[in-house]
């Protein structure tokens, strides 16, 4: 008999509006494949008199209750207690859970609190499920008549305790079988996967679901069909699709894990691996070790934190120590390079790196990792700034660091000598089945002698159409390519801003300028600073011209390129004694996420609490900035109250400042906390929007500067949405509503 569902989010926070209730859509799409029906969602307060009516409404209706949330360890955390009260069970504690939960506690670096106790409580006759990953275990109580599922409400928690362990529980209700195929994806993060696969994230039978998991994401795709070999025919052509779009970044299907995939790749061409490691401590060594038949491809392992070891033992020139320091691309070459030679091997891998929570500086921050894989043809190296800046983020680094190496130990074992081969055979194969049919693709579109009139029209037609394909290619081409010469050239900027000057470079210095910019001074004396703000793809330069124009399509460099660079207005006096209150900086927003792409997700009140500094030095003087506000403004400023966010440069009063402050406040679109007064520095970012219903809109993000003295924290939880926001009027058109401040509100 068909099951019926109900789904039951717990959390004010969700009837508030503060979150976005997606555990919906991901479980109704789960369950429609194993062919359950959702009859109901619903959403309850943290309130345990409402909760528990809504539990015995849903037990009268509906046979498979599964809840979200409301199992953390506070006061207001009521889901498994209302629950197991309607249902008549009891709580005991159960002792291997509070096992896990205080060892979760020991890896984070912290001790457990006491009213995390409270987790540990569960019916003596429910399945447990262990969470991995957070303290709240889930549970299934199932009674013959009900069966009720108790998840945590963090997506990173629900969503692979769901697939791993409730989907092959109540594959029990399945009609046919339930097949599960995973795809596993190293070097392209959950949003860009989401964003490519939507298509197939909208699915229903097969289902396709996400699972990011340190350093990698996961992609799993479930079917229901009548018997196992339909189920999986289902699956087939979505898995090639996901490799199609994804490319090499997929590296395994239904593995455990990357080492096993490099493992199983270096036997297969019989190639040996030696590894030097210096903060990751052995921990690679460890994971390829780790897999059976590891000996046939493992030489030696060695774990260099000192310099005399690398030195010694590596061959790392004392020169390129002592000019580069010990964290560098330079060490990480020389390190790789000495561990093939140590070990005898194809590969040699090096990895230094700070990896915390001490010894990191303003240069070389916490989590600055190199990379190294040499071999006899080739040398790749990476410059890795990993974690977010946050303590006890030490195992994270240096799993995420060892995933980077192997990732790029696949890469390399991917451009053999047999693959090149392979890869000519093709394409010579291809060249004489053009030559071939050389003279009938022209007979197929040209107008030859002999066609009949309508056929002459029909490839005229064509021609036509073909010229604008060609055309389009040609943009899309040198879009991509702009693309690719955008991220060389900022790669290599890096490089310049981690290297020390030289001695010369110094000298043509203008005075007053950091040291930093040495470098980027002898490329183009109109860099005027660094911008970047930590766990996100900004790290940018920020240019000024004499004009607005010039940096459109220019990069800091002076090459035509299409994304351009950020630049500060050209009205702006970046001198540190400049009395400009508000410094303007635009740039453009790319697809692929580079440039100002990600500013736009500051329209979303948690990413503001996931990164509320910005990171802003200027030639002269470095600063922090606290962000206060994010609004959307009409670009074209056709606005029937426009805001003239761009021309508040600095203020001849008091009273001008305050109307500033006043227009600010009527359009942010969530209030910080952040005070700002007449005396501080702010910086203005200034981007297009990706709302196709805003034709010309802008995303404005405000931040002010960290004032002598004060505190870089800023407290996230003080943030509220504002309520009455003033959008643009083409933002009330195209959402066919009425502008309430036509009115004068």
């Amino acid at each position: 008999m068909r099951k019926n569902a109900e789904l039951i989010a717990v959390g004010t926070e969700l009837l508030l509006g503060d979150i976005q209730n997606t555990h919906a859509q991901f479980l109704s799409r789960q369950l429609a494949a194993l062919g359950i029906n959702v009859l109901y969602h619903s959403a309850v307060g943290d309130n345990y008199e409402r909760l528990r009516r809504q539990t015995e409404l849903a037990l009268s209706r509906s046979d498979i209750l599964i809840f979200t949330g409301g199992l953390g360890p506070t006061d207001d955390d009521l889901t498994k207690e209302v629950v197991c009260d309607v249902l008549g069970v009891p709580l005991l504690e159960n002792r291997q859970i509070l096992d896990d939960i205080e060892a979760y506690f020991r890896r984070t670096g912290r001790e457990m609190p006491e009213s995390n106790r409270k987790q540990a409580m569960v019916p003596p006759d429910a399945v447990v499920m262990p969470n991995p990953y957070g303290t709240a275990p889930g549970l299934i109580i199932d009674d013959g008549v009900h069966c009720v599922i108790l998840l945590p409400g963090p997506p990173r928690e629900l969503h692979p305790m769901f697939a791993e362990q409730a989907l092959p529980y109540l594959s029990r209700y399945a009609e046919g079988e339930i097949c599960s195929h995973t795809l596993r994806v190293f070097g392209i993060g959950e949003s860009a996967i989401q964003q490519a696969l939507k298509h197939l994230l909208d699915q229903e039978n097969p289902t396709t679901a996400l699972y990011a998991k340190d350093g990698e994401v996961q992609i799993r795709v479930t079917a229901a069909a009548p018997n196992q070999s339909m189920a999986d025919l289902c699956i087939k052509p979505v898995l090639d699709d996901i490799r199609r779009i994804l490319g090499d970044a997929v590296y395994g299907q239904d593995v455990d894990s990357l080492e096993e995939v490099v493992v199983g790749m270096l036997r297969a061409k019989r190639q040996r691996i030696a590894l030097a490691e210096s903060c990751t401590g052995g921990m690679l060594a460890s994971k390829i070790t780790s897999i059976p038949g590891a000996s046939e491809i493992f030489d030696c392992g060695i774990v260099s934190y000192s310099n005399e070891v690398k030195a010694t033992e590596l061959f790392v020139s004392e020169k390129t120590l002592k000019q580069y320091g010990a964290v560098s691309e330079q060490v990480a070459i020389q390190m790789a390079y000495g561990a093939r030679r140590k070990g005898h091997a194809s590969i040699g891998v090096g990895i230094t790196g700070i990896a915390g929570p001490d010894g990191g500086t303003p240069e070389k921050p916490v989590g600055t990792v190199y990379v190294a894989v040499n071999t006899k043809e080739t040398t790749l190296v990476k410059h890795l700034q990993l974690g977010h800046g946050q303590a006890n983020e030490r195992d994270y680094i240096r799993t995420v660091s060892c995933m980077h190496a192997l990732d790029m130990v696949r890469r390399v074992l991917m451009k053999t000598e047999e693959a090149d081969r392979a890869v000519k055979d093709y394409f010579a194969q291809e060249k004489q089945e053009r030559k071939a049919h050389h003279r009938m693709i022209f007979k197929r579109f040209i107008p030859w002698k002999g066609d009949s009139a309508g056929e002459v029209v029909r490839k005229l037609i064509l021609l036509v159409a073909l010229s604008v394909f060609i055309v389009s290619a040609v943009y899309i081409g040198q879009y991509v390519y702009d693309n690719v010469a955008q991220q060389r050239l900022l790669g290599r900027l890096q490089t310049m801003i981690d290297a020390p000057p030289t001695a010369q470079e110094l000298s043509g210095l203008p005075e007053g300028y950091l040291p930093e910019f040495a470098k980027l001074y002898q490329i183009n004396p109109e860099i005027k600073g660094y911008l970047s703000i930590d766990g996100t793809d900004i790290a940018l330069p920020v240019v000024q011209s004499t004009d607005n124009d010039k940096y459109l399509n220019t990069s800091f460099d002076g090459s035509f390129n299409r994304n351009g660079t950020p630049f500060a207005d050209y009205r702006n006096n970046i001198s540190p004694d400049s009395a400009d209150f508000n410094t303007v900086i635009y740039g453009h927003n790319i697809i692929g996420g580079l440039m100002f792409s990600p500013l736009k997700e500051y329209t979303s009140l948690s990413y503001f609490k996931e990164h509320p500094l910005i990171n802003y030095n200027t030639v002269y003087e470095k600063g922090q900035w606290k962000v206060f506000a994010c609004m959307i403004i009409d670009g074209s400023m056709s606005d029937s109250d426009p805001f003239y966010y761009h021309d508040f440069l600095r203020f001849t009063d008091e009273l001008d400042f305050e109307i500033y402050m006043d227009e600010v406040n009527r359009r942010t679109l969530y209030h910080t906390g952040v005070d700002v007064n007449s005396s501080d520095k702010i910086i203005t970012l200034s981007t297009c929007t990706s709302d196709s219903t805003l034709k010309d809109g802008r995303c404005v993000i405000l931040a002010r500067k960290v004032r002598t003295g004060e505190s870089a924290v800023v407290d996230v939880n003080a943030a509220t949405v504002n309520g009455n926001v003033r959008y643009p009027d083409t933002y009330y058109t195209q959402h066919r509503q009425t502008n309430p401040f036509l009115n004068g509100n």
